[in-house]
């Protein structure tokens, strides 16, 4: 089986100090992922695939200061290689050994840039299935922490993946399947809590999805995640997470349409995040800092 999934995206934020808003806006956020697995066996799966892990930047003209302009992109992606393992009808086992990098960032605000800097990352999983339309899942997944450099030399500045520990459930109603997760992302084992003041948070993610014929089915969903900013922060803290950081505290909406046949499926999905609107109160005064994302994204499925 091999897919390839293609997505763009337009990411805009803005904070607004005593009411003089400031726009950033990165339009054209390009995904890309491809992967091929293959059974070699009756119990035994192994794939490698290539997955953007998300795109995100800024722009600001006049940021904290007239005729002051900053930018910043960051497009992290991993690069893994699995096996899978049926150990019984009910159950099977799961492991992959990855590589997450950070390609194409600059941060002109940090005076950072650099194109490539990467990290292993380990991901566990295991799934029961307890009859044909009900299965629980559990997976678990090391950190990656990538240490930037700029002209050869290492700096004091981090890519981060957290490292979490989910579970699912699904269940098959019949004129409905419904998937419901929980994710739990360890924010307070990386640099960003020094940093930035981030600290560990929670997302609870709820899809359902109704087959209109044997080959049409669409979907939707949504997901919720916690705050992951401390409350007690430095005035640099509060700074770097209304104007520079993304907000994780996201609620994401997505809605998808599928084509499906024993040899390929094609999936169309757009989504929506929204954050909740933070405000800082810091020497400069107030700020206050929103931010918005909308994805298209475009897969196509191969059952070789």
């Amino acid at each position: 089986m091999a897919y390839q999934s293609i997505g763009t995206g337009n990411y805009e934020r803005s904070y607004s100090i005593g009411g003089q808003k400031n726009t950033a806006k990165y339009g054209d956020v390009s995904l890309f992922h491809m992967a091929f697995s293959k059974r070699v066996s009756k119990r035994l799966t192994l794939g490698i695939g290539q997955f953007m892990l998300g795109g995100v930047g800024f722009y600001y003209e006049n940021y904290l200061a007239p005729s002051n302009t900053v930018k910043g992109a960051a497009f992290p992606q991993t690069v893994q290689a699995s096996a899978s393992y049926q150990l019984s009808d009910q159950l099977a086992l799961g492991a992959s050994l990855g590589a997450v990098s950070f390609i194409d960032y600059e941060n002109t605000a940090l005076g950072v840039s650099f194109s490539y800097a990467s990290s292993p990352q380990i991901r566990l999983g295991a799934n029961y299935q307890i009859d044909d339309g009900f299965r629980v899942g559990i997976m678990a997944s090391t950190r990656a922490q990538t240490k930037l450099k700029e002209g050869g030399d290492t700096i004091d500045s981090k890519g981060v993946i957290p490292g979490t520990l989910g579970l699912g459930v699904y269940y098959d109603f019949g004129f409905v399947q419904v998937d419901f997760d929980i994710v739990h992302y360890y924010w307070s084992d990386t640099t960003y809590k020094r940093q930035f003041g981030w600290k560990n948070t929670t997302s609870f993610q709820l899809n359902i999805e109704k087959p209109l014929t044997d080959t049409w089915f669409v979907g939707g969903g949504a997901m919720l995640s916690g705050d992951h900013v401390r409350s007690l922060l430095t005035d640099t803290q509060k700074i770097a997470n209304a104007t520079l950081m993304p907000s994780n505290q996201k609620t994401r909406f997505q809605g998808y349409v599928s084509y499906r046949q024993e040899a390929y499926s094609v999936t169309l999905a757009l989504s929506k995040g929204i954050t909740e609107p933070k405000r800082y109160s810091t020497a400069l005064g107030e700020i206050k800092s929103i931010e918005n994302e909308d994805t298209v994204s475009l897969k196509a499925q191969f059952n070789l």
